[in-house]
């Protein structure tokens, strides 16, 4: 079965329980999700340089889950 990994705050795939979790029980893979609201963090007045600090631990994210160490 695969799986899906809904990123939402937590973005470390070490020691991240859902993630261990979920490497666990899908033998045919995961799909990464993280879903990005621009009006939610509009109306909740996060700061540019927080999405700045999101957009970096997405690209570092996407980086170690495509690290064939990880996979």
């Amino acid at each position: 079965m695969r799986g899906i990994m809904w990123f939402k705050k937590d973005l470390r795939i070490l020691d991240n329980p859902a993630l261990h979790q979920a490497r666990q029980q899908c033998e045919a893979g995961i799909a990464a999700l993280y879903i990005i609201d621009y009006e939610m963090w509009k109306m909740h007045h996060i700061a540019h340089c927080q999405i700045e600090f999101i957009f970096r631990g997405l690209e570092s994210l996407k980086s170690n889950l495509t690290n064939p160490e990880f996979v």
